[in-house]
């Protein structure tokens, strides 16, 4: 009676009484009629150590907490040490495991790692399973809603199928092969799934042909593309070795795989308010990001091709645990913090980008066809 809203309350106390805030859950369970407990669950796999406001530091011992005096040095390192171990872990898990042969060695990569922060909430142990694996294979081929447009009935829906699947001790990994070639062999668009609710995707930049020889293709619609395509080409005679991939096709691949991702989540995301993410690109020397679009072309005026000098990138830099992204108010913030990060990754401006995003977004939503996956 005397604490109208508990949760309220407690959570009010966390975020004005310690620093950082640590992730937490809370709920009132009753026991009988007059008597309910609140609980408070908070993850031990997060980066410690957190301080109250008045600086003091509690360490959890059996089923007590003491509190820790700042002078205690070597028991707050420990700690400390604690918070680094997990964001080691990522660093480690935040890497390409595969094995290439030397036809593939040229082919560039984009390869993205999540995590769902706090680690620990989840456990997923059925995709180890044949039907796990089964149902994962065959969602992957039903339409999953991507982008909402501004009136309530406008989405697109779309989907990434996967025609292999295999297990491994902790994960299933998805990948997408040419049925009507051999291809199995090959590294191709993937995703990897692990039974902790942890995620890497892998997707290759497919080079487009933009010049032929020295003309540029009919398939380009804009006519400042076009242009400005031709003076670069005329001032430059190694652009014929440059490799320009469709940036657009690299955001629906992300889009796609995203939100096959949080489907595959669906039943664990009120338990996700942040995921961790690491993003990588290999094979980059010598890639042009290109977007059929009068944007592209005023940028490539002012400031030249989007030519990228680095073979190999990773965002964020120096940060061993990943940048973290928050999805309180929608899960589709996850994608969009992707495509704009990636777009920067490749050389535009996010002035450049709200426009390309935003055209990218309208056209695929006009473009839709519900009839069709």
């Amino acid at each position: 009676n005397d604490h109208h809203d508990p949760i309220a309350s407690v959570r009010d106390s966390i975020r004005l009484g310690i620093d950082p805030v640590p992730v937490f859950f809370s709920q009132v369970v009753t026991l009988a009629p007059k008597q309910v407990v609140l609980v408070v669950y908070v993850p031990g796999e997060q980066d410690t150590p957190f301080i109250t406001r008045d600086g003091r530091i509690y360490r959890r011992v059996s089923d007590s907490s003491d509190p820790l005096q700042e002078t205690q040095r070597s028991a707050v390192d420990r700690i400390v040490d604690q918070g680094r171990d997990h964001a080691r872990d990522f660093q480690r898990f935040a890497h390409d495991p595969r094995s290439f042969s030397k036809g593939e060695s040229s082919t560039p990569w984009v390869n993205i790692f999540l995590s769902p922060h706090p680690l620990g909430m989840i456990e997923k142990f059925e995709v180890n399973s044949q039907d796990g694996l089964e149902r994962l294979l065959n969602r992957s081929r039903e339409a999953i809603p991507l982008v909402r447009g501004d009136k309530e009935d406008a989405a697109i829906v779309g989907n990434l199928p996967f025609q292999h699947g295999r297990t491994t001790v902790n994960s299933v990994v998805l990948k997408q092969i040419n049925t009507s070639g051999n291809q199995i062999t090959q590294n191709s668009v993937s995703i990897e799934l692990f039974n902790d609710g942890r995620a890497r995707f892998f997707i290759p930049l497919r080079q487009i042909n933009v010049t032929d020889g020295r003309t540029v293709l009919r398939e380009v619609k804009s006519s400042p593309v076009r242009v400005v395509l031709e003076e670069h080409l005329r001032q430059d005679t190694e652009l014929d070795f440059a490799i320009f991939f469709d940036l657009t096709t690299l955001w629906q691949a992300i889009l796609i795989l995203t939100n096959f991702y949080l489907d595959w989540l669906k039943d664990d995301m009120s338990l996700i308010h942040d995921f961790r993410a690491i993003i990588r690109g290999n094979g980059l020397w010598r890639t042009v990001a290109f977007v059929d679009h009068d944007r592209w072309a005023e940028h490539v005026r002012t400031f030249h091709l989007p030519l990228m000098a680095n073979s190999e990138v990773k965002i964020p830099e120096e940060r061993r645990e990943g940048a973290i992204i928050n999805i309180d108010e929608s899960p589709a913030l996850l994608w969009g913090a992707l495509i704009v990060t990636i777009g920067m990754m490749f050389g535009f401006p996010l002035e450049t980008l709200r426009d390309l995003i935003a055209t990218f977004k309208a056209d695929a939503i006009d473009s839709h066809d519900p009839t069709k996956q």
